[in-house]
């Protein structure tokens, strides 16, 4: 059986509820939106394979799922990972990273809509 990314999606909305000792409400922020984009790359990622998509298990692989996406049709795929890849990077490497709470209200909405949409 193989991993359902959507839990990842699952722990993004559940982490901002929690009150955790020593664990700003910021750090906490940053990893939802982490998460909630490896919940959608995931998903994404699982779906594109069982259409033949080869991944090289590397950094790559995000530009490459996609321009898969966008190969195939589904423009609308490929746009929001990319925006939802965006917004990873700034939670993770920015130190100032702007407004985290609508980052982490958009990230969750996306992934799942990413994950509607791919069924």
């Amino acid at each position: 059986m193989s991993f359902e990314w959507r839990e990842l999606l699952d722990l993004a909305r559940i982490l901002p509820s929690l009150t955790l000792p020593n664990i700003s409400s910021e750090a906490i922020q940053r990893a939802s939106i982490s998460r909630a984009y490896y919940a959608a790359f995931g998903h994404a990622r699982t779906r594109a394979q069982s259409e033949g998509f080869l991944g090289l298990e590397s950094a790559e692989d995000h530009v490459r799922l996609r321009d898969h996406f966008s190969r195939t049709g589904r423009a609308d795929v490929a746009r929001v990972l990319n925006k939802l890849r965006q917004w990873r990077n700034q939670a993770d490497y920015q130190n100032e990273p702007g407004n985290l709470a609508m980052m982490l209200k958009e990230s969750l909405a996306e992934a799942q809509r990413i994950i509607n949409r791919l069924g």
